[in-house]
């Protein structure tokens, strides 16, 4: 009597402790699991394996139990491509037992992933790479809403910064700033430095025509590669946002040390000319206006000696100008429309001007001050 009660005790305290770690529920099998693993495996009825799945998955004996929500995300819903369905079971399996061994997957074996948190890890990877590839399809459509959606969904399978700057892209672009900046900025806090979200940065504060904060990503982007293309690229970008800034000093330095890189590039010199046309107008008109004002006012020789040199770097630039535009011909004559035969009639102003400023100095005799 003795030995069974002491028995008896030894076999309640292993159910006990069978409760308490869930060993007795690890792999466990129910007429519902087995009926749902049949449906999907010989019957390849994915709706029947789904309601036989989902009340496994109520039941007390898979209470410890991930195979049963494994088996829902990769045979039942991955299948589908049910996509957030799928993520969600993985995220279960992982949040009931990580450590779990999962038997029955010969898929985890041959891969040497049959530990719950292993192979929940490879099924992520695997679901990540297509909704954002799906997501990135739907972009390169002009789909953008539906782009936006797979890009949120891809956010909650792994925190990656692509994910961010690929939501805040389309925040850009369909006209959601305050969105784009809040993207972003999650982006800069997993890595402050990473190029990519430095350039997204400095291209939003662009947009919103925030010019310091651009060029200061811009620069910030400059000095976080050592990567040659991506620098030249940096720059590139850093031209055009001087060009609009009529920053024409700084420009004409960024383009004497990425030219030789961008030579066979059509809309690189296409924009190189419309700097230097833009450069040769305005020097033009600021030369225009003093040059009335002089002789309006009797102004003196040295005023007439400064406002000669701005017609010549306007003079410059025109010719400038007009050598960018025959090279962006010379690659692609779609760019081009008149803006040679422009900057040719602005060139005969120039000289115009140019001449009567020389005759005036050679007659009054400081001529030697134009030129020195």
């Amino acid at each position: 009597m003795f030995k069974k009660i002491r028995l008896n005790r030894i076999l309640f305290m292993l159910l006990l402790f069978a409760i308490a770690t869930g060993w007795g529920s690890r792999n466990a099998t129910t007429m519902e699991y087995r009926s749902a693993k049949t449906a999907a495996r010989s019957e390849r009825d994915l709706n029947r394996a789904e309601e036989f799945a989902l009340k496994a998955l109520d039941m007390k004996e898979h209470a410890n139990d991930a195979s049963v929500a494994f088996f829902l995300a990769t045979e039942v819903y991955k299948p589908q491509k049910m996509w957030k369905e799928m993520n969600e079971m993985l995220d279960l399996a992982l949040k009931i037992n990580p450590d779990q061994k999962l038997k029955g997957f010969s898929a985890l074996k041959s891969r040497k992933k049959e530990v719950v948190k292993d192979a929940i890890e490879m099924y992520k990877e695997e679901l990540w790479v297509n909704i954002f590839n799906s997501g990135f399809s739907k972009y390169d459509r002009g789909k953008f809403e539906l782009a936006l959606e797979d890009f949120i969904l891809a956010s909650t399978i792994l925190n990656k910064i692509e994910n961010y700057l690929a939501i805040a892209d389309i925040y850009l672009i369909i006209n959601n700033p305050d969105k784009a900046i809040e993207n972003l900025n999650i982006a800069s806090k997993m890595d402050p430095n990473n190029y990519d979200v430095s350039i997204s940065l400095a291209n939003h504060y662009y947009s919103q025509s925030n010019f310091e904060e651009a060029m200061n990503f811009y620069n910030k982007a400059l000095n976080g590669t050592t990567d040659a293309e991506k620098k030249n690229n940096v720059l590139r970008m850093m031209l055009e946002l001087s060009f609009d800034l009529k920053n024409y000093e700084k420009a004409i330095e960024i383009k004497e040390e990425i030219e030789m890189a961008f030579q066979d590039d059509a809309d690189f010199m296409y924009n190189v000319g419309a700097l230097y046309q833009n450069l040769a107008r305005n020097l033009y008109y600021e030369a225009i206006d003093k040059f009335n004002e002089h002789r309006n006012s009797s102004g003196s020789n040295d005023e007439l000696v400064e406002i000669y040199h701005i017609f010549t770097d306007s003079l410059d630039a025109a010719e400038e100008a007009i050598e960018s535009f025959e090279i962006t011909e010379s690659i692609s004559s779609e760019y081009i429309t008149n803006q040679v035969s422009d900057l040719e009639e602005l060139v005969g102003y120039i000289e115009i001007n140019i001449e009567l400023i020389e005759d005036k100095a050679y007659e009054e005799g400081f001529d030697y001050l134009l030129f020195d």
